[in-house]
């Protein structure tokens, strides 16, 4: 690592304010990264985008944005010292889905990347793959409160919080075709992401399913966004359809209801 001794100079004004940090986590799994985590000179900056197995992408978690804290700590003795990081912070509610993510993340090497309000702010990007995070929760629901507190912490000493500089498309998508009105499962569990077509399409079935199948179908917009109706092999919340408006994401799970047929059932929608 080389370190170039420069004058650190005070980074502008009121900048000692508090965290900008807007109130989404950004996470991933170490062992699904395949590169791009390597750093500068420096030690410090990620300037490639992280690459991601087939079918592995990030997931997002909002938390309440004044509970946000987070820490770059040394520790340990002389001539053994290294950084311990850590992210702490609120979700509010006790719904399925983040007892379900609780739940996933548990016993995971995971990273996160935070992102700011202030578009000059680069984003942060914590554990590393030899030392990831881990989650400890408490969940409470009382009188006076109902959330989850998360924190996630370095399993082992290692290197300070990360600059990434790296795009935020992470993780890979399955591109439907234009036009397409039946989505096939062949590649499995992941994002399947739909295209703009010369005119509006209805997508109304899905093929090569398996029993307990989880997939998101993420809107890629355009002037003619095809849509999930009510009343096909799609069991939609309320019987509310969907728009694949761009960035629009809706996410299913798959269950056997016959010797050869299959409903998608909502879980989730954005």
């Amino acid at each position: 690592m080389t370190y170039v001794k420069i004058t650190v100079a005070k980074p502008g004004s009121n900048s000692g304010k508090g965290s900008d940090v807007i109130g989404k986590a950004y996470v991933f799994d170490w062992n699904e990264v395949t590169g791009g985590y390597q750093r500068d000179s420096g030690g410090v900056v990620m300037p490639n985008t992280l690459g991601f197995k087939s079918g592995c992408h990030v997931q997002v978690l909002e938390f309440t944005k004044s509970t946000i804290k987070n820490t770059s700590v040394s520790e340990g003795d002389p001539d053994k010292r290294g950084i311990i990081q850590g992210c702490e912070f609120e979700h509010p509610g006790s719904s399925k889905e983040i007892r379900e993510f609780r739940s996933y993340w548990m016993n995971r090497d995971i990273g996160i990347i935070f992102q700011h309000c202030v578009g000059e702010t680069p984003d942060d990007l914590f554990g590393t793959p030899c030392a990831p995070l881990q989650l400890d929760f408490n969940a409470e629901e009382s009188k006076d409160t109902n959330h989850t507190a998360f924190t996630f912490k370095s399993t082992n000493k290692g290197p300070d919080v990360a600059i990434y500089e790296g795009s935020m498309d992470l993780g890979s998508t399955i591109k439907l075709d234009a036009g397409e009105t039946n989505i096939s499962l062949t590649d499995g569990p992941g994002i399947y992401e739909t295209q703009d077509h010369s005119a509006a399409v209805e997508i109304a079935t899905i093929d090569d399913a398996v029993h307990l199948m989880v997939f998101t179908v993420l809107g890629g917009g355009g002037e003619n966004p095809p849509t999930i109706p009510a009343g096909t092999v799609f069991q939609l919340k309320d019987g509310a359809p969907w728009t694949a408006l761009e960035g629009a994401t809706i996410t299913f799970k798959v269950y056997k209801n016959g010797a050869s047929s299959y409903i998608a059932v909502e879980q989730a929608r954005t």
